[in-house]
């Protein structure tokens, strides 16, 4: 029966292990609620885990987290008294609190809240599966339920609202579900004694194989343990059993082993709770009047009733992304000026030159230039050759560039000019493929095509797995010697390649559409001197067609190729000047100077109006300065783009290589590796087989996880993609300088000058996989048993084409532009200034969502949910929030960000093998540390970790990059000192909800104060305060109370006036 809770109005419920007749073999145990069963205690004392039966309505700082929108047919009528006739629908959202408050010490029962590893929340009428599922956050047992509804789950609603039970049919009921795991007892036990031989000693007890109470007891006292360890020998007996209709079976005998059974071990599996109650019992009399105003809205199908919010139908805003459409505009960086993209990077380690390929690199069209007797004439650029640029670039004035690098201008010349030394050029490495001499021993040759048979495929044919080898030398170009040659006074450096990446490209017939194609084969490169050595490895029909392209002239009608693609740094001349989008932005009012035969008038500029105001008019003061204040960008800040002459940014040259082979000339080079030796083969009719399936990927279901899927690459052996169920905000990884473990998320202030009806306030964000590093780590041991070095990789890295589209409403109007990048994928979302609030807001609380089309090199198409919400920051990528550092027998955790951390346990992998779970359950402050033991080998840990979020964080508690506005407050005192006898004013002003108290200088009755807020900020506190102190010659300070002074309304100007000294 249900408890009746000391420790809140909401009943009380204790997880409380089985009973014999409910014993299970299998984890997790499901336990029934009804019975109180006291768990044993440590150090004597008795504990209680405690969960609410009845969850509590959270309260916001006004009223409570609730809210019910009804929808009506129409307007109710002159005399009707009840809207349900009219009611058509309605949507529910509201966030419950399932945690049980610990009992104050010296309070009977004593208790604590339970660690809760998952939990979800349901909502159901009578005998039906749930209409609205909700995820409680972990362990705080706390989360927002948003549902439609229907006409009659929002009469039950209204029913529960005014404390009314409903009708058996309409009732609404609230469910939740919660694992956790039970702590061990203090009588624990450890016995030298197997599970398979514990089984033995239960087998000679069983009748028929069923097992009573005394049955128990009587194999407990033959193990001469201590009587009060007799509850946790039971349920180390739960393991070996199986339900039966009579009590419980025994279950098939375990796998002889030595592992010692530990009676702790045993109690320490995860468990279930389920408890339920009526909505009624939740929102019975829950609202006050004033909470019903607040949270209750009633609109039509046309529009607001009662002023409530308007319900609009959601649109979805699709787009494929285009490179270069986010990330391009130039900012202030503390003292550099670069690039968005640059800025937003979660890492500084270099991406792959491929994966950059497929997403944000930007083709360079140039021309190539060739040099003649008598000039240097262009001609275009050649299909072997491309350059392409990135986002990412750093903006520099003359004088601050100091490493040598080449300038970047034409990359097709054969030599590009050193930007500090001016007898010093650089050269772009020319890549050839090196062939091996017929003579040439295979197994030490620049080229090599070995293979193996490694079973039988679906299709009954021989299953193939190749290996590939390669060689590539760099050397310098013949036009770079030459030009070299005609200057002798010149030196020259090679440009060195920077993660050089190699694909083989290999056309084939699509089986289905008798359609040419290629399959782009990623190698594995490393760096011999001047020598990159790619290898490539496929399976089956990759293996077969790379062989007949590789080998047999017109085996297709295109040659099978190799693209050669490497990254370098250069100066880059900056032609057309960056727009700065960030940085340099001010909201502020200019004391003008003004001239000497008009001493009297004070002249101020603001928002590019000039005002004169003079004492003797001041009644025209307030009417006359009515411009509010809006936010420019400065003067400096407008100049600053004009200096720049330069932008350090990285560059990809591309190269694509014709692959040929002969086998009638180079046949020794194409080998099978057979049970007895490795032989040659040739020109083998066997293996010219044209047509090829085009699938690339294909899910492996046994390997996938609620949070992602799974999938093996047909063509490589020991690659598999990595599918994110969904892409969150990021964190910037470990080393990123000033900004490592921040949110990449970005607020500022677009400005057009020319249109200012084309500002824009900007949020843009890295969203990444939302992943736990835990979660990859343990998908890489279980990988180990499918590929000895197995690469994952991931959609938004391969994909050829991505779509992205983001659900939106028209108010506020948002502009979303998503496109990918080999870490993340690049969101940025605008909306003008008057809707800036509301998106804040909306993405503070509730977020934005959206979805992810990513289209593969096969046709075949993945989808990630995408999310931007301040409570749903993921990350770093591949780190996590907690960092790990082994102490000797010990690890110490370290919570990096700023928010609480809820750590469950902690993992220690090794290889393939189960990794061992050290249990944690413990909360970390921001920056606090905790050492738990961590002995034996293992070659990696990482903790089971999730944010301990209470409420929704600001873009401010997150620490996100918000652009800061300078702005002033002008005040001018035209009060006349001699009708009040004042010898003067003092003024301290502050910003309504900003901290800081400020004193205006005042000269010659003008002063300014000045402000430096986020944006965030400013757009919200547009509320400036004032007090006023009186100043008479002899006579005690008067200091007047604050007054409220609306920049928006009424300019940043603020004038003081008699009317305001009045007393």
């Amino acid at each position: 029966m249900a408890m009746s809770s000391i420790l809140s109005p909401s009943p009380l419920r204790e997880p409380m292990p089985q009973k014999a007749s409910d014993e299970r073999a299998a984890e997790p145990i499901s336990e029934p609620i009804p019975e109180q069963v006291r768990l044993p205690g440590r150090e004597g004392s008795a504990l209680r885990l405690g969960v609410l039966e009845t969850p509590r309505l959270v309260r916001g700082k006004t009223s409570p987290k609730f809210s019910l929108v009804l929808l009506l047919s129409r307007a109710p009528a002159a005399g009707e008294d009840s809207i349900r006739p009219l009611l058509m629908s309605g949507y529910l959202g509201m966030e419950l609190d399932y945690r049980a408050p610990a009992t104050e010490t010296g309070q009977q029962p004593q208790a604590r809240p339970i660690f809760a590893r998952q939990a979800q929340v349901s909502l159901h009428s009578p005998g039906q599966p749930a209409f609205a599922v909700a995820s409680l956050s972990a362990p705080l047992l706390r989360g927002a339920l948003h549902t439609p509804l229907t006409r009659e789950q929002t009469l039950a609603v209204l029913d529960a609202l005014n404390g009314e039970p409903g009708t058996q049919e309409g009732g609404l009921e609230l469910k939740a579900h919660i694992e956790y795991r039970a702590p061990a007892p203090a009588a624990g036990f450890s016995l030298n004694l197997s599970p398979a031989e514990l089984w033995d000693k239960l087998k000679a007890v069983a009748a028929d194989g069923a097992l009573s109470e005394p049955s128990f007891r009587q194999v407990f006292g033959q193990l001469n343990l201590p009587p009060d360890a007799f509850d946790a020998f039971r349920q180390a007996c739960n393991g070996l059993l199986v339900p039966g209709p009579d009590g419980a079976l025994l279950g098939r005998r375990p796998a002889p082993g030595s592992t010692c059974l530990n009676g702790e071990g045993q109690l320490d599996a995860l468990r279930q709770l389920d408890v339920a109650c009526s909505l009624q019992a939740v929102l019975g009399n829950a609202l006050s009047p004033a909470d019903r105003a607040a949270c209750l809205s009633v609109v039509g199908p046309s529009g607001n009733l009662d002023g409530g919010p308007l319900l609009e139908t959601l649109t979805r805003s699709s787009s494929r992304a285009t490179r270069g459409a986010v990330g391009m505009g130039a900012m202030l960086a503390g003292s550099k000026v670069q690039t968005v993209a640059a800025t937003l990077r979660p890492s500084v380690r270099p991406s792959a030159t491929s994966h950059l390929l497929a997403t944000e690199a930007i083709r360079i069209q140039q021309p190539v230039a060739t040099t003649t007797a008598t000039a240097t004439v262009s001609t275009p650029a050649v299909a072997q050759v491309a350059h392409y640029m990135l986002p990412e670039a750093v903006f520099l004035r003359p004088e601050l560039i100091a490493v040598s690098l080449p300038i970047l201008g034409d990359l097709n010349a054969p030599l590009l000019s050193d930007k500090s030394n001016p007898n010093l050029r650089w050269y772009l490495p020319a890549i050839n493929l090196v062939r091996p001499a017929p003579n040439e021993a295979p197994d030490t040759s620049p080229f090599l095509f070995e293979f193996e048979r490694i079973g039988t495929s679906e299709s009954g044919r021989p299953a193939i797995r190749a290996r590939l080898r390669f060689t590539l030398e760099l050397s310098r170009p013949a036009a770079a010697s030459a030009a070299l040659a005609a200057n002798a006074s010149l030196t020259a450096r090679m440009i060195e390649p920077v993660e050089p990446s190699v694909t083989l490209s290999v056309p084939y017939i699509d089986e289905a559409s008798g359609v040419l194609k290629r399959a782009s084969c990623r190698g594995v490169v490393t760096r011999s001197g001047n020598r990159l050595l790619v290898t490539v490895e496929l399976l089956n029909d990759a293996a077969r067609t790379a062989y007949g392209s590789l080998s047999t002239p017109g085996f297709q009608s295109e040659a099978a190729r190799l693209d050669v693609a490497f990254q370098f740094s250069g100066y880059a001349p900056v032609f057309n000047r960056p727009q700065l989008v960030l940085g340099g932005k001010i909201s502020s009012a200019v004391l003008v100077a003004k001239s000497r035969d008009d001493a009297d008038s004070i002249l101020v500029s603001s928002g590019g109006r000039e005002f004169v105001v003079r004492p003797a008019s001041a009644h025209l003061v307030t009417q006359n300065l009515t411009l509010a204040g809006r936010i420019s960008t400065s003067t400096a800040a407008i100049a600053l783009p004009s200096k720049i002459e330069y932008a350090l940014r990285s560059t990809i040259r591309q190269q694509s290589l014709d692959a040929f082979f002969s086998c009638a000339e180079l046949g020794a080079f194409y080998r099978e590796k057979q049970a007895a030796a490795t032989v040659s083969i040739g020109c083998a009719e066997a293996y010219r087989l044209g047509q090829a399936s085009s699938q690339t990927y294909q899910e492996v279901v046994a390997l996938n996880r609620p949070s992602y899927r799974v999938f093996r690459n047909l063509r490589q052996p020991g690659r598999f993609l990595l599918v994110p169920l969904a892409y969150e905000i990021t964190r910037h990884a470990p080393g990123t300088p000033d900004r490592e473990y921040r949110p990449a998320l970005i607020v500022y202030a677009a400005l057009d000058a020319e249109r200012p009806d084309n500002n824009r306030i900007r949020f843009e964000a890295m969203l990444g996989p939302a992943l736990s590093p835990y979660a990859v780590e343990d998908l890489r041991r279980r990988l180990l048993l499918e590929a000895a070095s197995p690469v994952l990789e991931l959609p938004n890295m391969l994909a050829q084409r991505t779509e992205f589209s983001w659900n939106l409403t028209s108010t506020p109007p948002v502009e979303a532009v998503t496109s990918a990048t080999p870490e993340c994928l690049h969101t940025a979302l605008a909306t003008d200034l008057a809707s800036a609030l509301l998106l804040k807001t909306l993405i503070q609380n509730t977020g934005l969502t959206g979805a992810a089309r990513f289209i593969l090199e096969d046709g075949s198409v993945v989808t990630s949910a995408l999310s931007v919400h301040l409570r749903r920051i993921t990350g770093p990528w591949l780190q996590g929030p907690v960092t790990l550092q082994p102490k000797g027998a010990t690890l110490q955790l370290t919570n990096r960000i700023e928010g609480s951390m809820a750590v469950k346990d902690v993992y220690l992998f090794s290889g393939s093998a189960e990794p061992v779970r050290v249990p944690v359950e413990a909360t970390l402050a921001p920056g606090a540390s905790l050492d738990v033991a961590a002995s034996g080998a293992y070659t990696a840990a990482h903790a089971d970790a999730d944010p301990l979020a209470d409420g929704n964080p600001t873009f401010e508690e997150v620490r996100a990059m918000i652009e800061d506005i300078e702005c002033n407050v002008v005040f001018l005192d035209v009060v006349n000192y001699e009708n009040h006898g004042l010898t003067r004013l003092d003024i301290d002003a502050r910003l309504r909800d900003v901290p800081g108290v400020f004193r205006v200088g005042m000269d010659s009755r003008r002063g300014a104060v000045n402000f430096l807020l986020p944006l965030t900020v400013y757009l919200a506190a547009r509320i400036v305060e004032f007090r006023l102190t009186k100043v008479v010659a002899g006579k005690p300070d008067e200091v007047l109370p604050w007054r409220a002074w609306d920049m928006e309304a009424n300019s940043n100007i603020v004038t003081i006036t008699s009317e305001m000294i009045s007393t």
